[in-house]
């Protein structure tokens, strides 16, 4: 690398004064920043002067050297400076992608080679000394004009996601009513909703699994079912395809069943993560299912209000998090019910986006598989 290119990393000013950050002068990129667009902390040019940060250039390489994020490379995508954990490489023939791509896919080998266990840093000097396999400078620009095109791609996909999302978001906050009228509805409905308490509408169980945790005879074994626990429940109101866990035929009966088509909550954990089973189970006590309702309900209505409902919740609470609901707390959270007819004209609705959404996951991520399947057939 040393022989194909400049090198130099940044720093931090020595002392944390209030005049050296956040006047939005100089994005100040961090080796958690790299892949970003924007940055969260900004230098002043007085903070610059009084440091050994060093300014970086849109399209340069950045290199992160230190803890977690060792290994991290990706071209940078503004203009700004960088503290000591980046490594900032210009290639003189004018190749960042092309070796950016290279580091990218030889990540894991250069970790496993100059950081034991993947603990420890890597250093300018380990990074100007690692080999590069290099092939001719036609062959170099196809495949870097290969990659960028299948990116854009992958980006036009990120950004449909994220449009959708807020779409989504955006629908969710004014279809649905706070108190007893909606800021939007669908055309034919206009009663008012009604507040209920969770414990006045719906009834609901505690998941449970035989203690102690981690008995062999618990898991496995013929006749055994998925075990549902915090990590399968996914975003989309869905379960993973399969459960990181089966519950055996001896643990069952100590545990609680659900069949298909039920509303499930996480309280423990990531809590509010919401899921319509699409298969039977057995849950973990970090889940409520919710077995009756005292109306004619739509689940896909309730699983939504339930998402909104933690959300809200969540905005509520310190710092935006809740560490754990307790089914007495789930009982007297009130939420807002229309008629059935309206809620399933809603549960339709964000049904649509929600495939939608998991269209678009599911592009983006076999576009990372077969960018990753390139990468590997197409260098040394």
């Amino acid at each position: 690398m040393g022989e194909i290119s400049e090198t130099y990393s940044g720093g931090t000013p020595k002392v944390s004064i209030k005049s050296f950050y956040n006047k939005k002068e100089i994005p100040f990129i961090r080796s958690s920043d790299i892949h970003k667009n924007t940055t969260e902390l900004y230098i002043t040019k007085e903070g610059l002067e009084e440091s050994s940060a060093k300014l970086v250039s849109k399209g340069q390489i950045l290199y992160a050297l230190y803890g977690a994020t060792s290994g991290e490379v990706d071209i940078s995508k503004i203009d700004g400076a960088i503290n000591q954990a980046i490594l900032a490489i210009n290639t003189h023939d004018n190749i960042n992608y092309f070796i950016m791509l290279f580091l990218n896919k030889n990540k894991d080998k250069i970790i496993k080679k100059y950081i034991q266990g993947g603990q420890g840093n890597l250093s300018a000097k380990i990074v100007k000394n690692i080999n590069i396999n290099i092939t001719s400078k036609k062959e170099e620009k196809e495949i870097s004009t290969f990659i960028k095109k299948f990116e854009k791609i992958f980006t036009l996909y990120e950004r449909k996601l994220k449009l959708l999302s807020w779409v989504k978001k955006y629908f969710l906050d004014n279809l649905f009513a706070e108190k007893e009228y909606p800021n939007l509805r669908f055309k034919g409905f206009t009663d008012a909703w009604e507040q209920r308490k969770i414990k006045d509408y719906a009834s609901y169980r505690r998941g449970s699994f035989p203690q102690p945790y981690g008995k062999k005879e618990w898991y496995d074994g013929k006749d055994s079912m998925p075990f549902v626990q915090v990590v399968d429940v996914k975003e989309n109101l869905r379960l993973v395809d399969h459960t990181k866990q089966r519950i055996s035929k001896l643990a069952q009966p100590q545990s609680v069943f659900v069949p298909t088509g039920k509303v499930l909550v996480t309280v423990q954990g990531s809590i509010g993560r919401v899921a319509i089973t699409q298969y039977p189970s057995y849950i973990d006590r970090t889940l409520i299912v919710f077995e009756k309702y005292d109306t004619r309900t739509d689940k896909y209505f309730w699983a939504y209000t339930l998402q909104r409902k933690f959300d809200i919740e969540k905005r509520k609470a310190p710092g935006g998090t809740i560490k754990t609901i307790t089914k007495k707390a789930l009982s007297e959270f009130i939420v807002t019910i229309t008629n059935y007819e309206e809620q399933n004209r809603l549960g339709i609705f964000f049904l649509k986006i929600d495939k939608l959404l998991a269209l678009y996951e599911n592009k983006q991520q076999h576009l990372t598989e077969i960018k990753k399947t390139l990468l590997n057939t197409m260098f040394i």
